[in-house]
């Protein structure tokens, strides 16, 4: 469950499927919901920070969001999902 719902999450963030994106966050948190893990909360949060830069909103906290997720990210080591943090804060 949690690889298919990452890969699922990633995969529709490629297409621009942002409903699909919020979507599967959603049942990952949904399965993990009873024992919580910080990589999965990562993702969840990266997930959705990318789904709604991707659907154009332009707000500071989305900004703020993206900042916050991506110096977690780095701070873990997480590199292989930091260069779509990146774009969207290049777009942000």
């Amino acid at each position: 469950h949690l690889e298919y719902h990452n890969h699922a999450i990633d995969g529709a963030l490629e297409r621009g499927d942002w409903d699909a994106a919020l979507h599967h966050c959603q049942l990952l948190q949904h399965y993990t919901a009873e024992e919580p893990l910080e990589l999965t909360d990562f993702l969840i949060a990266r997930g959705r920070v990318l789904a709604q830069a991707g659907q154009g909103l332009r707000e500071e906290g989305v900004r703020r969001q993206l900042l916050a997720v991506r110096a977690q990210g780095q701070g873990w080591g997480l590199r292989p999902w930091l260069p779509a943090l990146d774009a969207a804060l290049s777009r942000v």
